[in-house]
Order: C-alpha cells, then structure tokens, then sequence
C-alpha cells in the first residue's frame, strides 16, 4: 500500500512517468529514444533543491532570461538524466548518441529487435524512433534580378549613419518617424537586400542606431564560411559542431594539465571505453569507434590504437587492432570494456566482443591480445564466453576476470615473459556471487587476489578475496555503501582504494573514497571526494607513488583532485577541460597523461581540415543564412541586425549529388542537444531552418508528438524565441489547398516562418497550416523568393537564394532588434508585440500574422530609457575610478556607429600630455554595435594597465581617454587613484 501511494504521489507531482507498453509498429530506423520513467527525484523538497542547485550554477544572464518568463527559474526537465540508467541500456550493447535533459530520454543506435529487451528494463518509459530528414533541392542558389549569376557587386560604401551627436546630455530615445530615411539613400547603402529590409521596416532603425547589439541569437544550420566580406567579421561568441564525430584530446603533468587536441584522433563515430597506458616506446591508447561515421547503412565496429612519444603532444594515425565482423553477417557486433596492462616486453589487451541477434539475443565473448615490438601479435587468446573483463599485471604474473554468466566471475591467472608472452593459465576458476552482475575491477598482491564486483539491479558493491593466487574464493562480502552507483579501484601493493560514485542522498550525486590496507578483507568507512552535485559521469583514476590521481567528469567538465594520504583525504578539485561535452576520461597508471574525448568540437567555421569529412559546400546555407541575419558589406548585402552575437552550430550534414541536387540530412537528437546548449549559453533568438517530416502523418503534426516539436516548445518557455521555417512543400505532392508543416514548426510558442514574394502576396512553395489540432501556422511571414544573400564561395559575391529558410532568417533578425530595444522584456512580451504590429489585421492559416514591421513596434512601444541607441560613436571607461593594487586595467568600452578600418586610443593627463597610445586590432571591429565584454576588449587591444609610454606608473589624477577612428572621435573622463 505505501508503494502504491508512493507512486501516486509521484505521479500527481510530475516526477514519474509509468512505462508505456511496447509499440509493435515502431518503425525500424537503428536509431532510437529511449525515454526514461524519473530522474531519481522522490519528493517535492528533493525538486527544490535541485533546482535551486541549476539557477545557482547557471550564468547570470540565463537566469536572468528564465526569471523574466511566465514559469521562473528551473524544474524537473532541466535536471541532468540519470547516469546509470543510460549505462544499463549501454550495457545490451547499445551506441549512446546524445542525451536530452529536457526530454529525460537518450539517443542510441540499436540493432533491430531489441526494443523488447528494452521495454523489460523497469526505468524504460518508451522507445520512439529518432527523425531523420533528407531534404532534397534543386538549384537552391539563383542569380539576383538584373545580375549574372556570382557576379561581384560593386562595393561602394553608403552613406555615413546620422543622429545623436557625441555631446548630447544624456540619452535620448530618438523619434523613429522623424528619422525617416531617404529610401533612395537606404536603397543605395542595402544594395541588393533594400527589399526584404525594408519589407520588415529595418533601415529606419538601422540608421536610428539600432543593430541587435547585444543580443545573442543561435543559428543551427550548415555551418559558416567566412571568406566573403559581407559575413567576415561576424561577431561570433560560441561555436558547437555537432557533426563531427568524437575527438581526442589529452592533458599531461608535464604541460601543467592544459588541454590539448589530438589533431589525429578526430571525427569517429560513437567512441567508447578508451584505456590508455605508458610502453616503452611512448604512451598507447586504444578505443573502440565505428570505423567510419557518416553513413546510411551500420558502419563495422572497430578497436582502434595510437601511441604518442611525447606524453600527448604527437599522436600516430590510429590503426586497427580488431575488427567486427560486416553487418551484413552479423546485425549488430560491437566491443566494450578495452582494458591496457604494461609488461616492459609487451602490452596486453583484454576487452568484450558482444553480438546480438534476433534469434539468439545478446552474447558476449572475453579476449585477450598483446603488441611487441611496436606491432598487434595476430594470436589472439579467446578468454572465453562472457562479458567485462578485467586485467592486472603484478610480478609477471596476468590475471584476468569477467563476468562468464549472469552472477558468476570466472579468472585466469599465468605468467608472462618475454620469450613467452602468450599467459599460459596455471589458474582457472570460478566464483559465483548472489546476484546478476554488472561490472568488475582486479587487484593482486603476493598470491592475493582481489575482485570488486557490482550488482546489475541494486548496485551493491561485493568484495571477493582469494589468498592462494585465485584458485579458491572466500565467501563474497558486501561492501557498506549507502546507494553506490558506480565505482574504480586503485592499489598499491595490498593497500586498495575504492572510488564510488554515492546518491544515497538525491538529487545529489558525490564521489566517496572507502581504504583497505589488507587487500580489502576490511575497508574504512567512506571519506567525501567531492561535495555534493547534481551529476557525476566517468572516473578515472591511478596510484603510481605517494600521490593518488584523479579525474572525473561532472556535466560534461573535467576535474581533477588527488590524495597525498592513500584516500584518507582528497584535496580540493581544479577543472582540467571546461568544455561542457566531454566524456570518458582515461589515465596512465602512472598517473602522467589524461586523455579523453568531445562528442562534437567547438568549431563551426569552416577549416581547410574540414575538407577530409564534408562536401566543400557543406557550409553553404548556413553562411547565407548568416549573411541574412548579420553581413554587413554596404551597397552590397546589409542583414537585418549587424551587430547581433551569434551562437553558431552546425547540425545539417549537407551533400551533393549529380552535380546539381543538394541534398541535407537532419537527425533530430542533434537539433535537441544545440537546442539545449544554445540555452546553456544564453541565447535570446534560435533562428533553425531545420525541419522533419520522415514518418510522421499530418495527423502527427500537433506539436506533441515529435520530439524535436516537444523540445522547441520547452525551449520556447525557458525564455528563447525560436523561430523556425515552415518547410518548403512540393507542390506536386502537397498541392497549396493542403496543409503543410514540418516537425518543430508544429510546436506551441515557436515562431513558425512562412513565405511571400516581393509584392506581399504568398510564395507559392512555402507551408501553411493548420496544425493536427488546429491551431494557425505560420505565425509570421517574410520574403521567401529571391532573397539576397552572400555567395559563400566568393570575396564580394552576392546571389539569391529561395525557401521558407530564408524567411526564418529575416524575422530571426527583426526580432533581435526588439530584443535590442528592449532587454528586460521575456519571449512572450517579444512575441506578443510582433504579432500585434504585424502587417494581419486577421491571423490565417497562410500568411499568419502577417509581415513583421518591427519600425512599427519601436513606435507603439518605445525603447527602454535604460537602452541607448548607437547613430555615433562613443567610447566607456570601466572601472572608474581605476584604485591601483585593486583593479589590474582599465578597459575601454567601445560603442561604433559603423566598422572601422584603423582605430587607436590616445589616454592624456588633465593639462593635455600625451601619456600612452594603444593601438586597436581593428580586424575585430567590423561590425557596428557595442564592444565591452573584457575577452573580447583584451584581443581588440582596448585596456589600460596604469603605466605611461616608459612603462611607469602614472600619478593619481583626472585623465581623458580619446577614441580616434576612421570616421570620428569619441572622449571617456576616469580617474586614477594610487
């Protein structure tokens, strides 16, 4: 009855989910969510204080975003989903591809037939398949009126911005309709872009001063190419590939722990259980990945291996060490649990190779290898039936355990030697403990022998102890631990020490340390590692000396700690990598070298590298959808808000083919994970032209069925503004009398993108609605056919470009400008005043709302006092006063009307002398808009450190700082005090 009530309760309060009965017509797609019941949260007071944990973490302008919205703060979606519970599912051999906190679920690429096996799992709330998208189009790229196709159009500069002078007392909110420009001299200075610009309204408020400075807007698309002046220098502060694969990068003592990629080790399919370990002949790594990674059919499984000679700075061109067998003979073969042990003489390898099949279901087979002399000795030794084997080396003698059945460890133990490096077992036996087991860990000292195992279903920790070398067992003893979850073993000699990962007290996960000094026939009590947090995922840990090492992985970061004394205390945590998608560290045993990998980099602008995985055009839309949103090459291409932050990722693998088709593949677990990492990192817009249809019946199209539509409307209501395209139909197929939507334009409080043509009458390839439910799409329209944009491939180049894309785009921008106008205003206030002044007098099924006029919103609703516009330039001082020993610069603040090309600060004492110059990177001052983040002043070169030309400190007193560009001259007054 307590159970019952207790189930009831969570329940009612959101935080369970009862499994959903399996699905006999899920399609069969090799890439599944699998959706889970709960995120281990059992009372409302445990919510509380998880989320009061996320708002503390979270940066200052998220939560500021959040708390303006209609459901402040955090909740249950925002919670990281449960470690384990993904381990188990990896555990039947599953892939894992990405993992969605909002959704409670993870991507994995499955074999066909298993969903049953799965839905037996007693967290398993359902199985849907992934969305993937092909998206076919022909001639996407069309020449603008009037030009040939590619021509480069005349550069000539527009005319200089008017308004505010530099003097004026204190800020003024400007008279839009009194600012009113020529249109011929907006005409001139837009080029090509005047039209779909001014459809909208925009000049007005570009030459009143507004750019979308200080907005952050997320555009997922192909990537960008920077070559073509009108997007050169955009003003890019984040960057997410989610296309490439993992990569390998690698920290050492030696270099201070700095984070380093392996330039060679990058773009590998699903990478799983590196182990690496110090050889005579430098460091070895080896990893299991697909041995290819984009791909329509199941790439073959491979374990893979490089060595470096130089602790992580070189590594060789990975090799392979084993291979599976082809898909087309086995549905699904993959290897796991990869662990290393050095002889001097030679390197061994145990790991798992686990098959599945329909008819048989999974199996797993134990085996070893071993390298010398630089080389993989073909004779591979199969262990025998089972999975998770476990390796040590001690006195040259190797001992290997794993689990042979569901609850039985069975080992082997030899010796080794360099003329005989294959382990001849004088030590076969078995040991069975009370329970289906899920991993194991190994340690032997002077004819001890020591195995850690975990139990699959309660996680309790049992110690099983041999004192003849492992020919016979001690009865398996459990361990005290409150609620372990995972854990690592290190030892040195006899003494042990056991790292677990504890959430005896939810939401809360901590790292604890238990010490054996007897081979672990009696352990300490559990000693705090970490204090408490809400996820904790790979520990990795090792003890070559005095010094136990240690590094673990806690939302998606690194950390390091260690202990001076054998795990009686751990001293306190420094980040190694601050990238938030890390996984799986590894380390040396003698505890040098660290390495790990991202799923994904940080880099979205395309490199001459990227030519070895994508199709040179791979980031042709997403440089033309920047172009739209923020280029800026006067007289040629002038986008809706120049001086936007934009937070770029690439999402869409884009191809060609014929020559003439581009064809873009889209998987919706990619959209949902920049969905949430442009969150993470405070955008304000998502401007997405992503969209899927795949299986999914205009029945389906409700807004609550896909999950990328499920995922943009929590998006929505944690204070972003996604806007996103309504798809562009086939009219052959879907004739415009029939609605038509892809998937998230489906979704509640998204701005769904439709299109029209230059004279505001409806572009007849763009969707429309309404949705299953009946509800009106699009939301807002803007010009869809022949829209400039730059042309990627070129330096000056413009061309036109066509879709519902192109739409999203634009009204992306417009409301970044509102935005701009208005920063204390939630998503909802945004919306709410664009649809409100908006072209419709009436919202349909076509054209929605209408036009945005975002000129007329600035007149209905005038800009925040708090909020200056730029029509001149100025320059800011901060700190003022600059307290010498207290603040270590000045920073210059810069505000600019327009880019520049040569720029300087001049800094005077109060009877005029000339005290210091500096001279400005004016590269990175393309753009108009506001400059006063201190990274990005630091790389302009605009701060002060208190010291004249001779490098001596200046005497207190009033000082003017003069800002001398290209076009004008701006005065800061600070004061110095010593």
């Amino acid at each position: 009855m307590n159970v019952l009530l207790g189930l009831c309760f969570l329940l009612a309060a959101g935080l369970y989910r009862a499994p959903l009965p399996a699905d006999p017509a899920l399609p069969d797609t090799g890439i599944v969510w699998v959706y889970f019941t709960d995120k281990g949260i059992r009372t409302e007071a445990e919510l509380d204080a998880a989320a009061a944990a996320l708002e503390l973490a979270a940066p200052t302008e998220v939560r500021e975003r959040r708390r303006r919205e209609a459901r402040p703060g955090y909740d249950h979606d925002d919670l990281p989903v449960r470690e384990e519970y993904i381990r188990t599912v990896e555990r039947l051999g599953l892939r894992r591809r990405a993992v969605s906190r909002w959704l409670n679920a993870a991507s994995f690429r499955v074999p066909p037939g298993i969903a049953t096996h799965l839905h037996r799992l007693p967290f398993v709330h359902s199985i849907r398949p992934v969305g993937r998208e092909t998206r076919l189009v022909a001639d996407e790229a069309v020449p603008l009126p009037g030009e040939p196709r590619g021509h480069g159009l005349d550069q000539r500069p527009g005319p200089e911005p008017t308004g505010q002078t530099l003097d004026a007392p204190g800020p003024r909110i400007p008279d839009i309709s009194a600012l009113a420009v020529d249109s011929a001299t907006a005409h001139r200075f837009y080029g090509p872009s005047f039209d779909q610009a001014m459809m909208m309204g925009v000049p007005d408020l570009f030459y009143a001063g507004w750019y979308g400075t200080g907005v952050r807007l997320a555009i997922f698309d192909t990537g960008l190419r920077l070559d073509n002046v009108a997007v050169r220098n955009l003003r890019i502060s984040a960057q997410r590939d989610l296309l490439s694969g993992d990569n390998f990068r690698s920290a050492s003592a030696g270099s201070g722990w700095r984070p380093t990629p392996a330039e060679r080790l990058r773009f590998f399919g699903l990478v799983k259980d590196p182990a690496v370990v110090k050889t005579a002949d430098g460091d070895l790594l080896v990893f299991c990945a697909d041995s290819f990674n984009y791909a329509a059919d199941w790439p073959r499984r491979a374990i893979f291996a490089s060595t470096n000679p130089d602790r992580g700075a070189t590594w060789s061109e990975p090799e392979v060490v084993v291979l599976s067998v082809s898909a087309r003979q086995d549905p699904f073969n993959t290897f796991e649990n990869l662990r290393l042990a050095d002889a001097g003489f030679a390197c061994y390898l145990a790991y798992g190779e686990v098959a599945y099949s329909p008819s048989a279901g999974i199996a797993g087979t134990a085996w070893l290898r071993y390298r010398q002399d630089g080389n993989w000795r073909p004779d591979a030794v199969r262990l025998g039936p089972g999975r998770r084997p476990e390796l040590c080396l001690r006195d040259s003698t190797l001992s290997v355990a794993w689990v042979e059945n569901d609850s039985v460890v069975a080992f082997r133990s030899g010796p080794v030697s360099e003329n005989r490096p294959l382990p001849t077992w004088s030590v076969s036996s078995t040991a069975a403990l009370p329970e289906a087991l899920d991993r194991l860990a190994l340690a032997a000292h002077s004819g001890g022998v020591l195995v850690v195992a975990s139990g699959l279903r309660s996680g309790r920790l049992y110690a099983l102890r041999s004192t003849n070398l492992g020919a016979s067992w001690d009865a398996a003893q459990a361990i005290t631990v409150a609620a372990p979850t995972g854990f690592r073993l290190v030892a040195r000699g006899p003494e042990v020490v056991l790292l677990v990962k504890d959430v005896s007290t939810p939401p809360h996960t901590r790292l604890t340390a238990l010490r054996s000094s007897d081979l672990g026939a009696n352990w300490s009590s559990p000693v705090a590692i970490t204090d408490n947090t809400l996820t904790i995922g790979g520990i990795t840990a090792a003890w070559p000396g005095e010094r136990i090492e240690l590094i673990y992985e806690s939302a998606g970061l690194l950390h390091r700690t260690g202990s001076a004394d054998g795990g009686l205390s751990f001293g306190p945590s420094t980040p190694v990598d601050t990238l938030d998608y890390t996984h799986q560290p590894a380390l040396t045993p003698d505890g040098g070298l660290a390495v790990w990998h991202t799923r994904g980099d940080d880099k979205a602008v395309w490199e001459p590298a990227d030519t070895a995985r994508f199709f040179a055009t791979q980031p042709d839309h997403g440089t033309r959808m920047a172009s739209i949103i923020a280029g800026y090459s006067p007289s040629g291409i002038v986008g809706v808000a120049p001086g936007v932050e934009l937070l770029v990722a690439r999402t869409e693998l884009h191809r060609t083919r014929r020559g003439h088709d581009y064809e873009y593949q889209m998987e919706e677990d990619t959209y949902i994970e920049a969905l949430e990492w442009a969150e993470a990192r405070g955008a304000d817009i998502v401007s997405t032209s992503l969209g899927y249809r795949g299986w999914y019946t205009d029945a389906q199209m409700d807004g609550r069925t896909a999950p990328i539509s499920v995922a943009a409307t929590l998006a929505a209501r944690r204070g972003m503004v996604v806007v996103t395209a309504m798809g562009n139909r086939d009219t052959t197929r879907y004739p415009f009398s029939r609605p038509y939507i892809v998937a998230p334009a489906d979704a509640e409080d998204v701005v769904s993108a439709g299109g029209v043509q230059r004279d505001g009458s409806f572009w007849r390839g763009t969707g429309t609605g309404p949705t299953a439910d009946g509800r009106c799409k699009p939301e807002l329209v803007a010009l869809s056919d022949t829209v400039a944009v730059a042309r990627p491939d070129t330096v000056t180049g413009l061309e036109g470009s066509a879709g519902t894309s192109c739409a999203t785009a634009l009204i992306a921008g417009a409301f970044a400008l509102l935005k701009e106008a208005h920063p204390e205003w939630s998503a909802e206030s945004l919306k709410a005043v664009m649809f409100e002044t908006a072209t419709g007098s009436v919202p349909g099924c076509t054209f929605g709302f209408g036009i945005p006029r975002v000129d007329e919103a600035f007149r209905r609703h005038p800009p925040s006092r708090s909020v200056r516009p730029l029509p001149a330039s100025r320059l800011g001082v901060f700190p003022n006063p600059y307290i010498a020993g207290e603040h270590e610069r000045v920073w210059f603040r810069l505000e600019l009307a327009r880019p520049v090309s040569r720029a300087a600060i001049r800094i005077y004492s109060a009877s005029g002398t000339l005290v210091d110059s500096l001279s400005l990177n004016a590269e990175l001052l393309g753009r108009p808009g506001r400059y006063s983040k201190t990274a990005e002043l630091e790389q302009i070169g605009a701060w002060w450190d208190g010291t004249n030309s001779n490098g001596r400190p200046v005497a207190s007193g009033l000082y003017l700082a003069v800002l001398q560009t290209t076009f004008d001259r701006s005065v800061g007054r600070f004061a110095v005090v010593r």
